[in-house]
């Protein structure tokens, strides 16, 4: 959401608490959506129901050491192992 201040007219941005994590799981979820044939809102609303951020977050030190085909495999995994 877009802030503009009253009185110079600037738009600003909210805070928003990225790390260093954050691009590897806006990657993940890019590349999953892709490799599901996904729209980015039901691949969020995957991510959000099951958890998937949280699990990238807590492995990503072995995650990001990995491809693309092994992420996606492991999420796929992840998420069925919470159906």
């Amino acid at each position: 959401m877009l802030v503009e201040e009253q009185e110079t007219g600037a738009i600003t941005y909210p805070e928003v608490d990225m790390d260093e994590k954050t691009p590897f799981i806006v990657y993940c979820l890019a590349e999953f959506k892709s490799a599901e044939q996904l729209s980015g809102k039901a691949a969020i609303e995957i991510f959000n129901r099951h958890g998937v951020v949280d699990y990238i977050r807590a492995y990503y030190e072995a995650l990001h050491t990995t491809g693309r085909q092994y992420i996606v495999e492991d999420l796929r995994e992840y998420i069925q192992a919470r159906v």
